[in-house]
């Protein structure tokens, strides 16, 4: 079993650890889709664990972002950035203030 915990430790949960994927990239998170799909499964998309409230999770597949930390390019005359699902806004802050934004 994977326990996971809010950034507080106030909610803790356990998961199955074959229904607990870190996909790195895009297609392995369509692959885990269809998985799912194929199996009737519902699919749960964790981030950073912010929450301080408690929401459905550890039903069917629980799909943790933190593998997906990447920024993508930036547009610094449009003032935009891309960044994977599993980039925290920590990160992020850190990455634009290196950037000067």
């Amino acid at each position: 079993m994977t326990l996971l915990t809010n950034w507080n430790n106030e909610i803790r949960f356990e998961v199955a650890d074959d229904h607990f994927e870190r996909p790195m990239q895009v297609r392995d998170v369509r692959a885990i889709v269809t998985r799912a799909f194929d199996q009737h499964q519902r699919v749960t998309v964790i981030g950073a664990m912010h929450s301080t409230i408690e929401y459905i999770v550890g039903i069917g597949i629980v799909i943790s972002m933190e593998n997906m930390a990447h920024v993508l390019p930036v547009d610094r005359e449009g003032l935009t950035i891309t960044v994977e699902g599993g980039v925290t806004l920590r990160q992020l802050g850190a990455y634009l203030r290196e950037l000067g934004l």
